[in-house]
């Protein structure tokens, strides 16, 4: 048993106790979340995990108007407790100071302001560690640590899109889920600020009676796309979101072999009804997490490679895709499941199936249970770069994340599309309504703005 202790101050504000003693493990090595038990006696509190090994502590801190994921360094197991505050403001400056070391390794030229505030929060640091635990200046170097990813990691994605312009990043695929036609006014704005559409088709209303389909919606929404020349992906064309499989099909859950012979049949009408107007099909989201049907995690792997093979063969001109949900893996802490979401995508693909790109979902579990603990720029950078490696090009989906995010996302060396997911909040897919970019009545809300800037800078 990995056993850790951390002393929480009497003067830590109620906010900040609270994120510490929600904080979680992770492995040190990989930095993947472990199964962790919490215990509070008074002002200690005490985290275990199984295995017997060094890990890190994080916490999501209630960070001004933006929370974000906080994590400790390498903690080794030991008898006395840590100090919860510098542990976390060590974690902060540590890696401010990798990041900055990186860029200026690669010939960036930091400004001279940030090479300042980078020394005054090491010196900071400095003597809260020599003073021992004192939270209120634990949180302003935190919070000086915070300010300087945000620039640094600012400085990356401008230079990265400008890199980009010069090349291909007018082919970027910058667009919205939707999964209802829009009304002519709408449309007239989404035609402003994307350049493609994520098309998703509902199976709940598509065929809410077992072979009884109505593909209204969905030849509307392909023929817009069409006529307005935007870049047409449809997807996830198996989703096993809560609330959003036909009612029917619920009646086979956890029956692999049944499930498997209707979505085969449901992908079959699909692809054959639209593969000559549609070159992109995203397959599956979310099977590294969702068990809305009741299936384990290997009978979701099996399903995958059941749908890979299926739409590979439907139609083997295509260009093919899959989602991942929960990056960070969030789900490990609490739930007994044991596949990473590398993991479960690297399997996929050693198995052989062409898959053309990978999509990663970036979404705040502040709106959307599917979502993971909020990140923040810095992170989203590190854990793109992480899914790089498995050698196919990348598309994100973004949704209730702020737009420091997005712009980081646009600039990843591989990406070729982003989609943000929800358009409105009267789309019945949208797993984020309360952060759609147009309001139920159609009026544009701030974030669309950003997309609008976006477009005329980069993808004109």
């Amino acid at each position: 048993m990995g056993r850790f202790a951390f002393d929480l101050p009497n003067d830590l504000a109620p906010p900040l106790r609270d994120a510490a003693m929600r904080g979680w493990l992770s492995g040190a090595f990989d930095g993947i979340p472990v199964p962790t038990n919490r215990r509070i006696d008074g002002t200690r509190l005490t985290c275990e995990r199984t295995e017997h090994e060094s890990s890190y502590f994080s916490a999501v801190w209630p960070y001004a108007d933006s929370p974000r994921v906080l994590s400790t360094t390498t903690l080794r197991l030991r008898e006395e407790p840590y100090s919860t505050m510098i542990e976390l403001a060590r974690g902060a400056i540590h890696r401010l100071r990798q990041f900055a070391g990186v860029l200026t390794g690669f010939g960036f030229q930091l400004p001279d302001h940030f090479q300042r505030g980078l020394k005054e929060a090491t010196s900071s640091f400095g003597s809260l560690a020599m003073k021992l635990d004192n939270s209120s200046k634990a949180e302003v170097a935190i919070a000086q640590a915070f300010n300087l990813a945000d620039e640094a990691v600012a400085i990356l994605a401008n230079y990265r899109l400008k890199v980009r312009k010069q090349s291909d990043l007018a082919r970027m695929q910058v667009g919205c889920r939707l999964s209802r036609p829009l009304p002519s006014e709408e449309q007239r704005m989404y035609e402003h600020a994307f350049n493609a559409v994520r098309i998703v088709p509902d199976w709940l209303s598509i065929e809410p009676r077992e072979s009884q389909f109505d593909w209204s919606r969905l030849d509307a929404l392909v023929n817009w796309a069409a006529a307005e020349k935007l870049h047409v992906s449809i997807g996830p064309l198996v989703d096993l979101s809560s609330g959003r499989c036909p009612p029917w099909l619920l009646e086979w859950a956890g029956d692999l072999p049944n499930l498997a012979a209707f979505l085969s049949d449901f992908l079959g009408t699909l692809v054959h009804r639209y593969k000559d107007r549609v070159r992109h099909w995203q397959l599956f989201a979310g099977m590294n997490h969702a068990d809305v049907l009741g299936l384990t995690e290997d009978d979701r792997l099996r399903l995958s490679a059941r749908v890979l093979d299926t739409v590979q063969e439907l139609d083997p001109e295509s260009d093919r895709s899959f989602s991942i949900a929960q990056p960070w893996a969030d789900y490990l802490v609490e739930e007994e499941l044991t596949y990473a979401p590398y993991v479960f995508a690297d399997t996929l693909l050693r198995v052989g199936f062409q898959v053309h790109a990978l999509e990663v979902e970036l979404l705040s579990n502040v709106h959307t249970p599917r979502g993971g603990s909020p990140r923040d720029a810095l992170d989203t950078v590190h854990q793109l770069e992480l899914f790089d490696n498995l050698g196919v090009a990348q598309e994100v989906l973004v949704g209730g994340v702020g737009p420091e995010i997005v712009t980081a996302a646009l600039g990843a060396n591989s990406m070729r599309a982003l989609h943000w997911d929800t358009w409105s909040a009267a789309d019945p897919c949208g797993r984020t309504p309360t952060a759609a970019l147009v309001d139920p009545t159609g009026k544009p809300l701030p974030m669309l703005d950003h997309f609008l800037k976006l477009r005329a800078e980069w993808l004109a």
